[in-house]
């Protein structure tokens, strides 16, 4: 008779969150050399459970897939920059995981959008100089 191997099911014990170019990536690959701590590795890192309704209505057996590579670490920690700027994120966090430590990293404002256009400009996403990329920020986002 052949052995069927189960893996528990974990949910993250931590999020980290935060703005666009505000170190949470950093954060993460130091996190990450760490032999007690375990962080998601789908898509880029992120799983975007939370804030992509499409990702959230695949259910938690897809969410708990992304943590499919755990090892018994201590900390299992799930990194989305995209959970600061949707209005449903908490609560959903709420209903499925309501004793997780929480860590959103911020950064100046200015600096950040500074970075974020150079890292535009760098992948040739951007053409337009900083000043007219601001002005046309608003249409873009509508």
């Amino acid at each position: 008779m052949q052995q069927q191997s189960h893996k528990r099911k974990v949910l993250p014990n931590f999020i980290i969150g935060g703005a666009t170019a505000s170190g949470s990536s950093f954060l993460s690959k130091l996190l990450s050399q760490h032999q007690d701590v375990f962080l998601t590795e789908i898509e880029s890192t992120e799983p975007h459970f939370f804030s992509i309704s499409s990702r959230f209505e695949l259910g938690l057996d897809w969410y708990q897939n992304c943590f499919s590579a755990y090892k018994n670490q201590k900390a299992i920690g799930d990194r989305s920059s995209s959970y600061l700027h949707f209005p449903q994120v908490p609560s959903r966090i709420k209903q499925l995981i309501s004793n997780v430590k929480i860590i959103f990293l911020l950064r100046n404002p200015v600096d950040r959008a500074w970075a974020h256009y150079r890292y535009m400009i760098l992948r040739g996403i951007e053409s337009l100089s900083f000043e007219k990329a601001l002005d046309q920020e608003k249409i873009r986002r509508d």
